[in-house]
């Protein structure tokens, strides 16, 4: 079994960092833009008396407001953002957990198998979840239905 753990987790922790530090990045880039225009704003206005009115219209309060970091999801009907982020995650699992067993058979490891049955679990778990929320949420009302509209 540690001839297969060893190899992905090293693997993973090298994607894992570098996605750390390419997020890391963009967000640096981000803010340094966003501090930028900020900065050009401000010295547009001459006075005292020109900041303190700017700063009472609708773009004063805006300028005060800290800006998004990361990027903000389009606005998705309630419930259905999450219902669905469940059944992807579903589905990439249980996609995984299915290659890991179709693995196993073929090599005959049976740590291997274990870990594809674990994976295939929780993949069938998310899916299941996924079905469970979308059906109450239409039960209470949450979400509207699709057809009605």
């Amino acid at each position: 079994m540690s001839d297969v753990l060893g190899p992905l987790g090293a693997m993973g922790f090298f994607v894992w960092i570098i996605w750390m530090v390419s997020v890391t990045w963009r967000r640096t880039k981000v803010v340094k833009a966003q501090t930028q225009v900020r900065g050009q704003i401000l010295e547009k206005i001459n006075s005292g008396g020109e900041m303190l009115e700017f700063m009472k219209t609708e773009a004063g309060q805006k300028l005060l407001e800290p800006l998004p970091v990361e990027p903000v999801e389009p606005a998705t009907p309630r419930g259905y953002a999450r219902i669905l982020k469940a059944v992807q995650a579903g589905i990439i699992l249980t996609v995984l957990g299915a290659g890991f067993l179709a693995v196993s058979n073929r090599i005959g490891e049976q740590d291997v198998e274990v870990i594809g049955v674990v994976v295939l679990a929780l993949g069938l778990g998310f899916l299941l979840a996924g079905a469970a929320s979308y059906m109450l949420s239409k039960n209470w009302g949450l979400i509207e239905d699709r057809e009605a509209e």
